[in-house]
């Protein structure tokens, strides 16, 4: 009696064993998949932050510019007057 129970316990381990390289391996492949679409994405927001970088470059620029050409008072009264929203 005690081999069976020394056999069932083995046979208990090893099932055991084979279960969790199996949820591992799947575990794995999941942890890879989500590494690919994370580093896609670190990518595409370089990219983007790289745009924002460039659009925030233009708009300074561009007042800057109409500060230069009109003066501070005058950009002064279009600030107030006019919604950049719109």
């Amino acid at each position: 009696m005690p081999y069976l129970i020394k056999e069932a316990n083995y046979q208990l381990l090893v099932a055991g064993v084979k279960i969790c390289y199996k949820r591992m391996r799947n575990r794995k492949n999941e942890l890879d998949d989500l590494e690919n679409e994370i580093n896609i994405m670190r990518e595409i927001l370089k990219s983007k932050v790289a745009y924002q970088v460039q659009l925030h470059e233009e708009w300074d620029n561009l007042y800057s510019l109409m500060h230069d050409i009109m003066g501070p008072k005058v950009i002064e009264i279009f600030d107030k007057d006019i919604d950049i929203d719109e």
